[in-house]
């Protein structure tokens, strides 16, 4: 639903009137799969943090989630504007070592002809 909604937003067949609807019903599925707001970060840690205080073992892809939800989305979109001024520079190892530090908290970084995308793992 979305997706058809994007395109037809991008050819210019969704209308005003459209979005109410469209609102109404993404918010009807985020009733039910709770989806739209991303607050799994702090359930999660709670739950590692349980884990670990019952001698438990915790894997490392989750500690590695972990890890990249203590940067907000601020955070990384400061760094990764810090990361673009220096390969602007020219200053390679500076950019180099600000993208291994995004990487290290779980932020997988991608460069590409039209800019710069970045998710967490």
């Amino acid at each position: 639903m979305v997706r058809k909604a994007n395109i037809a937003m991008d050819s210019g067949e969704f209308k005003k009137d459209d979005a109410a609807p469209m609102l109404s019903a993404l918010q009807m599925f985020d009733g039910l799969f709770a989806v739209l707001k991303d607050d799994d970060a702090p359930k999660i840690t709670c739950i590692v943090e349980w884990a670990k205080a019952e001698g438990r073992g915790v894997s490392k892809e989750l500690e590695e989630m972990i890890d990249a939800q203590q940067l907000s989305d601020a955070d990384i979109e400061q760094k990764i504007s810090e990361m673009e001024a220096a390969r602007r520079a020219r200053n390679f190892k500076v950019s180099d070592a600000i993208r291994a530090e995004l990487v290290a908290a779980g932020i997988m970084v991608e460069i590409t002809k039209d800019g710069v995308r970045w998710k967490r793992k």
